[in-house]
């Protein structure tokens, strides 16, 4: 997002206000279920909102249940970065898709 200064929005060297970026988004299917069949498919998409020092064993905790075939993690916490690497490293070889989405605020 544009930078807000003491004297309004930050704006361009034209004097024109600067547009904030858009922000990528991803579509993320989910279905709750208590179905006992449903508990035992493998996880596509996983929205993970820990410590980033916690990611990669909240990952470890499920990774039985990881689709081989693709996984798309949404990695909400401080620290997502280092978080996003270690991630890359232990699943990489496990997996044949794996696409990290970083979420942060300010």
């Amino acid at each position: 997002l544009a930078n807000e200064t003491s004297s309004g929005p930050a704006r361009t060297t034209s004097g024109r206000k600067r547009r904030p970026p858009r922000p990528r988004m991803a579509r993320v299917p989910y279905q709750f279920t208590d179905d006992e069949e449903d508990t035992r498919r493998n996880i596509r998409n996983v929205i993970l909102c820990t410590k980033s020092y916690q990611a990669e064993r909240a990952i470890q905790d499920i990774q039985a249940r990881l689709d081989p075939s693709g996984l798309r993690i949404i990695l909400l916490c401080n620290g997502a970065l280092d978080a996003r690497e270690k991630l890359e490293k232990t699943l990489q070889s496990t997996l044949s898709d794996l696409e990290i989405v970083m979420g942060t605020t300010t």
